[in-house]
């Protein structure tokens, strides 16, 4: 999981951060405790989950079958893919596949697919240095109208802004 915290949390955390290093291992060990101790603390609407690789929601109904459409959606969000297709792997038609996966994520498939994508853009928009419209077709948007408009939805910035304010 990756999450941002504000300026205000990385102002106080960053000497102790930066000191890490020059300190002894055991120091290193107990400074480091104290800083993700810090981090628990932060208040849930002060900090910004950026990505997340557990896509598994736990249920009683038909854990197999939902598990498995999430392993699909996890191997294949990146490349072409219809509700046909994920009815398909669950053994379902699309009308049963679409009420049994809101039952199970409380969310739409496409708005759970979008998600998916959007975090793995925000995960690659930090770590790499990569061109926007090559992260937009790499996570599987193939148009980057859609692409800019499902990141302002969820993030609530464009990708240009967040890389900004991010970096």
């Amino acid at each position: 999981m990756g999450c941002f915290f504000g300026e205000e949390v990385s102002t106080d955390l960053h000497d102790l951060i930066v000191s890490l290093p020059s300190l002894p291992k055991t120091e290193q060990y107990i400074k480091l405790l104290e800083v993700l101790y810090q981090l628990s603390l932060v208040k849930e609407k002060d900090r910004l989950v950026l990505s997340s690789s557990n896509m598994r929601q736990s249920t009683k109904e038909s854990p197999e079958r939902i598990d498995t459409v999430l392993r699909y959606i996890s191997d294949n969000y990146f490349s072409k893919m219809n509700l046909s297709d994920v009815a398909d792997v669950a053994c379902m038609t699309t009308n049963s596949f679409c009420r049994f996966f809101k039952k199970t994520t409380n969310k739409s498939f496409t708005q759970f697919l979008n998600e998916i994508r959007i975090r793995n853009a925000s995960r690659i928009l930090i770590q790499q240095k990569t061109p926007i419209s090559e992260v937009c077709y790499s996570v599987g948007f193939n148009s980057i109208t859609n692409f800019n408009k499902q990141f302002k939805l969820l993030v609530g910035s464009t990708p240009k802004k967040f890389r900004e304010d991010i970096l």
